[in-house]
Formats: structure tokens, C-alpha cells, sequence
């Protein structure tokens, strides 16, 4: 056997390499998305975890993107969703980009969801924390107005629910 045939022995022996390596990473990427909808960025860490090349893990992306398994704009759509009764819009924003999922598909799923109500989300959260703003003094007013800022909230809504107690 000549040089030339060597190599491409060689060659071939990479490609069912290769070839081997797709199947087992499309195999283990679809027992991931039974169970779990996850976005694409999500799948390509669990693959290089794994330790699948990134020639793979494109192989296997671009295959579950054509047969409908991922589709990040269907996961935005179905978090915003679930979560609309229980988080604020930003912090609804912040998850999904945490998430992976680009900031053009946030935008266009959060403006064709239904409008997040946060006033009822923070009556609830002054509920659950047992916090009466007339019964408060100005640090514990404080100190519950930057909870619920970082739970995402605005500050016009939530000087609006604090204003609506104060005129009960």
C-alpha cells in the first residue's frame, strides 16, 4: 500500500469517526429534549460538557432545528407563558437571556404575549411576606421596595401598589 492509499484510509477512518460521534451526540441530545424543552444554546453546553466537537454538536443542532425538537422562539414563547403570573417582566427578560436565547427573539415573544400585570404579582408578594405599609416605618418600607426591585419590578408599580394601600 502506497502513501496516497494511506491517507486515504485515514481519511475515511475519520469520517466514520466523525459519523459515530454525530450519532451519539443526536441520540443523547434527544433523551435531553424528552424530558426538558431547552434552547439551543443550553443543548450546546450540555454536548460540550460531554465532550462532542463542535462540527458534532452543529451536525446535531442543525438537525433538531429541522425536525421542529428545538426551537428557542417556541421556548420564549412557552416561559413567558408560565412564568407571567409569577415573575415581573424583567425578570422574565433576564431568565431567558440567561438561558440563552437571543435578545431579537426575547423582544418579538415578549411583544406578542399577553401584557404582564405586576400589581397583582406584588400585592402577593406584600402578602406572603406579611408587610402592612401603613403599619411599616420608612426603613422597612425601604427595605421591601429594593426586595421587590430585585424580584424585577419597576419603580412606578410598585409605588403604585404602596400608594394604593396608603389611600385605603
Amino acid at each position: 500500500m502506497d502513501r496516497d492509499e494511506s491517507l486515504e484510509l485515514s481519511q475515511e477512518e475519520q469520517q466514520e469517526k466523525f459519523t459515530r460521534e454525530v450519532q451519539q451526540a443526536k441520540a443523547y441530545c434527544l433523551r435531553l429534549l424528552v424530558s426538558v424543552d431547552r434552547t439551543e444554546s443550553q443543548l450546546r453546553t450540555k454536548m460540550k460538557q460531554k465532550g462532542y466537537s463542535r462540527q458534532a454538536a452543529d451536525e446535531v443542532i442543525s438537525y433538531v432545528k429541522r425536525m421542529r425538537y428545538l426551537d428557542d422562539s417556541r421556548y420564549a414563547s412557552y416561559y413567558i407563558a408560565s412564568k407571567s403570573e409569577t415573575r415581573s417582566r424583567r425578570q422574565i427578560i433576564q431568565d431567558l437571556q440567561r438561558r440563552g436565547v437571543a435578545k431579537e427573539i426575547i423582544d418579538r415573544q415578549m411583544e406578542e404575549a399577553d401584557e404582564i400585570d405586576e400589581l397583582p404579582m406584588i400585592r402577593r408578594w406584600m402578602e406572603k411576606k406579611h408587610f402592612d405599609p401603613q403599619q411599616a416605618d420608612e426603613k422597612e418600607t425601604w427595605k421591601f421596595f429594593q426586595f421587590l426591585q430585585r424580584k424585577g419590578f419597576s419603580s412606578a408599580n410598585i409605588r403604585r401598589v404602596l400608594r394604593d394601600f396608603d389611600l385605603e
